[in-house]
């Protein structure tokens, strides 16, 4: 399974906020404390593993379907709910 650059960098950015936040917890004696989560729904991959849409706490509900270029880079995501929601066919810039 091939995982794409925005794949990769979501993850990497969501280790690093439950990293920070493990640590906050730790050095107030309080414990964790959950400040980011994603889901991805059952069938919420394409056939070589591209994620075709996530929600996630921080930018709400995304959808990459027909996003992906012949070397399964994301090119195009919409948002569908949440903060960064708009009426209008925005997306992603590819360049």
């Amino acid at each position: 399974m091939r995982t794409s650059t925005c794949q990769f960098r979501i993850l990497l950015i969501a280790a690093s906020i439950v990293a920070l936040a493990a640590a906050e917890g730790a050095a107030h004696g309080s414990g964790t404390t959950a400040v980011y989560s994603y889901s991805i729904a059952s069938g919420g991959y394409d056939a070589v593993g591209n994620v075709l849409a996530y929600t996630d706490s921080v930018t709400g509900t995304w959808s990459m379907t027909g996003g992906y270029d012949s070397l399964n880079r994301l090119v195009a995501a919409k948002a569908t709910a949440g903060p960064y929601y708009s009426s209008s066919s925005g997306g992603l810039d590819a360049t």
